[in-house]
């Protein structure tokens, strides 16, 4: 299975701005208090795997883009990056078969499109996909435990 190294967050949800969260070796817990954002970070990782907002605690797409408040204006989009490590497993993907220590796919939505990305460039959902399949990361699996389902398991 491929392992997450990092989510890049802009504009999603509780996170206004451009924010990098690193994944360790292992199994890693997000802890924080009440209100934190954890787990807005489990919908964001959910959101680039292409689950509905329905799944993501919104009811539209555009509901996770970041609402402003008293002090910030509201975000234009919402984009989250994953940054997967590379064992070799993706090289048939990337073009000309150049080789990466990793590779990186995103979603992007804005008040009225959603886009998805692989290695920057806008790309078919379908491939995002495909490169889940290949990194063995199943969207409705038990990768990603979210609050409320440990006891359930």
């Amino acid at each position: 299975m491929a392992t997450i190294n990092k989510v890049e967050l802009v504009g999603f949800k509780s996170f206004r701005k451009r924010t990098v969260i690193p994944f360790f070796d292992g199994v890693t817990a997000v802890v924080g208090e009440n209100g934190s954002g954890k787990s807005n970070l489990f919908d964001a990782i959910s959101f680039v795997m292409g689950r509905r907002s329905s799944q993501l605690r919104a009811d539209r797409l555009e509901h996770l883009i970041f609402n402003g408040g008293e002090k910030y204006d509201p975000a234009d989009s919402a984009e989250v990056t994953l940054y997967l490590e590379n064992d070799g497993r993706f090289d048939r993907f990337l073009e000309d078969g150049q080789s990466a220590p990793e590779v990186t796919i995103g979603r992007r939505i804005t008040r009225r499109s959603s886009t998805y990305t692989f290695m920057g460039k806008v790309c078919p959902r379908s491939l995002i996909d495909s490169l889940l399949e290949e990194a063995k990361i199943d969207p409705d699996g038990q990768q990603l435990i979210a609050q409320g389902r440990i006891t359930e398991i």
